[in-house]
C-alpha cells in the first residue's frame, strides 16, 4: 500500500515537473494567457480607465483636446518647462533628464545639479529646464519671463543661431516707436548704442538685435519668428527657426499653498527670483517683503496668510499669465477687479496654448498624456505619492475656506485645468481604443484571407466567367 502511494506521488511530481518545463519553453512563444494567442496591448493597462460617467464642465473643441505633436529632437524643437513652486516640478524635472528613453540619454553625473541633454545629431540642448540649463532665466521664472528670455539664452548657448537675423512682425498699431513702454525702460535699453532697430522689410516689420530682442514688443507677439527668406538665404544657411513647446504642472491650490507655507517655515526663500516684466524688476514699493531678515523661518500659518504681498496667493495664475497686460506688479495700473479677471483669462489662454500640462494629483495620467504628446516613453512608471508634507497638516474648515479665498483665482484656474486635463485624457484613450479595434479587425481579415482556399483558373482576375463556354461554341461552329 505504501509502495503504491509512493509511486502515485512520484508520478504526480514528475507530471508537474514536465508541465513546468513545457511552460518555460513553450509559454513565452505562445503568449499563454492572452486571448487568441496574441500578446496583450502595449501599455494601456498601466494607466487608469477613463470614467464613462465623467460630466464635462466646459466645452473644448477637438483642436484643444488633440495634443499629438511632431516633436523633432534632431531638428530645432525645444521643450521649455515652466516650474511652479510646490507642484511636484522637481520630481517631474528629474523624470525628464533621468527617466526618458532616448537615443542619446542625458548625461547626469554624480554631484552635479545639471545634466547635459544633447540632441542625437549635435551638441545642442533640446530641453530648457532646471536640471538641464539651470535657472537661466531666473529662479522659478514665470511665463512672462520665459517667453522673453528663452530665445536669447539659447542664442548665446548656440552662437551659430545668431547668424540668422530675427524679424519681429508688428501690426499697424505697434509700429517701431516703443510708445507703449515707459521712458525709464527705453533709457535702460540704450537704443543709440545697441543696434536694436534697423529698417528692414515692409511697414510694421523691424529687425531686432540680440541686445533688446523682446523689449519693445506688444504682449501677444512676444515669441520671435524669423523671416523665412532670411533663413533660407545665404546668411542664414544652416540655421532654422526654433519651436518652443512649453509645459508645466499644476496642483490643487489649497495643498500647494500649505506646502509652500511649510517650505517657507523651514527657512526656504525665493528672494533671488527676478520677477522681470517689461524689461525691469519690480520696485520695493510694488513688491514689499513679508518679513525682515534673511528668511521667514518659523512663521505661523496665520502670519503667512495675513501678508497682503505674499506671492504664494494665486501663484499659479500669476506665473501662467502675461503680466504685461496688467502693468506687471504695479497694482495701481488698473482696478483690482479688472486686473484679477485679466490675469485669470490670460492664464487660461496660455495654459490651453501650451503643448502639455499635467496635474500633480494624477501622476499616471500625466505620464500618459506626456508620452502621447511628444512621442517619448518613460523608462519607469510615475508613482502617486499622496502622503506629502502638506497632507500631514491638520487645519480646520475655517482655515481652508480662508485659503480658498486667498487663492480664488487659482481655484478657478485649477477647476478649468482639471476639466481640460480629464477631457484630453478621455479623448486620447478613446482614440487609441478605436485605433486598436481597427487594427484587430484588419488582422482578422488578413488572417481569413490567408486561410481561404486558392481560387481556380476560371476565376482568374480580369477573365469573364463565360469565356471558356463561348470559345467552345465558336470552335464547334
Amino acid at each position: 500500500m505504501v509502495e503504491r502511494a509512493s509511486k502515485f506521488v512520484l508520478v504526480v511530481a514528475g507530471s508537474a515537473c514536465f508541465m513546468l518545463i513545457l511552460y518555460q519553453y513553450a509559454g513565452p512563444g505562445l503568449s499563454l494567457g492572452a486571448p487568441g494567442g496574441r500578446a496583450p496591448p502595449d501599455d494601456l493597462d498601466l494607466f487608469p480607465t477613463p470614467d464613462p460617467h465623467y460630466e464635462k464642465k466646459y466645452y473644448f473643441p477637438v483642436r484643444e483636446l488633440e495634443r499629438s505633436l511632431h516633436f523633432d529632437m534632431k531638428g530645432d524643437d525645444v521643450i521649455v518647462f515652466l516650474h511652479i513652486q510646490k507642484t511636484g516640478g522637481t520630481t517631474f524635472g528629474r523624470h525628464l533628464v533621468q527617466n526618458v528613453r532616448l537615443e542619446v540619454p542625458c548625461d547626469c553625473r554624480p554631484g552635479q545639479k545639471k545634466c547635459t541633454c544633447y540632441r542625437p545629431n549635435r551638441r545642442e540642448t533640446w530641453l530648457f529646464s532646471r536640471f538641464s540649463t539651470g535657472w537661466s532665466c531666473g529662479l522659478h521664472a514665470d511665463w512672462t519671463e520665459l517667453t522673453n528670455c528663452v530665445p536669447g539664452v539659447l542664442d548665446r548657448r548656440d552662437p551659430a543661431a545668431l547668424r540668422t537675423p530675427r524679424l519681429w512682425h508688428w501690426g499697424p498699431p505697434f509700429l517701431p516707436t516703443c510708445a507703449h513702454l515707459t521712458k525709464g525702460l527705453v533709457r535702460s535699453l540704450d537704443l543709440q548704442k545697441a543696434p536694436a532697430f534697423l529698417s528692414s522689410g515692409p511697414v510694421g516689420t523691424v529687425q531686432v538685435g540680440p541686445a533688446v530682442r523682446a523689449a519693445c514688443l506688444p504682449p501677444p507677439l512676444r515669441t520671435w519668428r524669423p523671416n523665412q527668406e532670411e533663413v533660407s538665404g545665404e546668411e542664414g544657411k544652416g540655421s532654422k527657426a526654433r519651436k518652443f513647446y512649453y509645459i508645466t504642472l499644476l496642483r490643487d491650490p489649497v495643498s500647494r499653498y500649505l506646502s509652500e507655507w511649510r517650505h517657507v517655515q523651514r527657512g526656504a526663500t525665493w528672494k533671488t527670483s527676478l520677477h522681470m516684466c517689461d524689461g525691469r524688476t519690480p520696485t520695493p514699493e510694488e513688491l514689499p517683503p513679508c518679513y525682515e531678515g534673511t528668511d521667514w523661518s518659523g512663521c505661523t500659518l496665520q502670519e503667512f496668510m495675513d501678508c497682503p504681498y505674499n506671492l504664494a496667493s494665486n501663484r499659479q495664475v500669476r506665473m501662467l499669465a502675461d503680466l504685461s497686460l496688467v502693468g506687471c506688479y504695479n497694482l495701481s495700473f488698473i482696478p483690482e477687479g479688472k486686473r484679477a479677471q485679466l490675469l485669470l483669462d490670460s492664464a487660461k489662454k496660455n495654459l490651453r496654448g501650451m503643448a502639455f500640462f499635467g496635474l500633480t494629483e494624477f501622476q499616471r495620467k500625466t505620464q500618459y498624456l506626456f508620452e502621447r504628446t511628444f512621442n517619448l516613453k518613460f523608462i519607469r512608471p510615475f508613482m502617486q505619492y499622496n502622503s506629502t508634507r502638506a497632507g500631514g497638516v491638520e487645519v480646520g474648515e475655517d482655515t481652508i475656506r480662508r485659503i480658498e479665498e486667498l487663492n480664488d483665482l487659482d481655484v478657478q484656474l485649477y477647476d478649468y485645468a482639471r476639466d481640460l486635463f480629464q477631457q484630453r485624457y478621455q479623448y486620447r484613450r478613446q482614440l487609441e481604443r478605436r485605433q486598436q479595434r481597427l487594427r484587430s479587425r484588419e488582422e482578422r481579415l488578413l488572417h481569413r484571407a490567408k486561410e481561404a482556399p486558392p481560387r481556380g483558373d476560371a476565376e482568374e482576375p480580369g477573365r469573364v466567367p463565360t469565356e471558356d463556354y463561348m470559345s467552345h461554341i465558336i470552335e464547334k461552329w
